[in-house]
């Protein structure tokens, strides 16, 4: 009966999470192990499968519970794929957790994209293969963020008689690397526009 529970038990998981960026920055997602009790792999490999056009790089960290286990990670790149195996020369189990921290940047014109964790393959310590399931996690394309001005000097900034002088404003706030343009909105009794 032991033996038909472990036939039965669930294939366990690596889950990457997901995520929000600004078109041409980088976001880090977790990936997160999760096996039962009893079938925790000794070593794993992975690959990230991702759209070339809406990813320019990854770059991928051990994470904290394949530190405690003592395990390093080597990756190898591709067009659209990013190999890892997270390896040691130890007896150590990997426990349940975050076992790597990718590192994606996105492309300029990212609206949302598709990650996969796919060509999942675990080992046991006695380097027996053992069943471990892939995720797919998505990466959004955030908001620019409003710009408020932090002030407006006019120059000339007095007049005199008959009327108003034309005003050139000049902000005093530094604009945004990216985004929608500032466009300031002048107006008031003392401001002159030209017609």
């Amino acid at each position: 009966l032991a033996l038909a529970g472990s036939l039965l038990a669930q294939p366990g998981t690596l889950t990457l999470a997901s995520g929000t960026a600004f078109p041409g920055s980088t976001v880090p997602l977790d990936l997160t192990l999760s096996s039962s009790a009893g079938s925790e792999p000794a070593s794993l490999q992975w690959t990230f499968l991702y759209s070339p056009a809406a990813i320019s790089s990854v770059a991928v960290a051990v994470g904290p519970s394949a530190v405690a286990a003592g395990k390093s990670l080597s990756c190898t790149p591709g067009s659209g794929t990013y190999t890892c195996v997270l390896w040691g020369l130890n007896s150590a189990i990997v426990n349940n957790g975050v076992v790597a921290t990718a590192t994606f940047t996105t492309a300029p014109a990212l609206t949302t994209t598709t990650t996969t964790v796919g060509n999942v393959v675990a080992a046991t310590l006695g380097g027996v293969a053992d069943a471990l399931n892939g995720s797919s996690a998505t990466i959004s394309a955030a908001a620019p963020a409003p710009v408020l001005l932090a002030g407006a000097v006019c120059s000339p900034n007095v007049t005199t008689a008959p009327g108003p002088a034309p005003r050139t404003p000049t902000l005093t706030g530094k604009a945004p690397g990216r985004g929608p343009a500032v466009v300031p909105a002048i107006s008031g009794p003392s401001v002159w526009a030209p017609p």
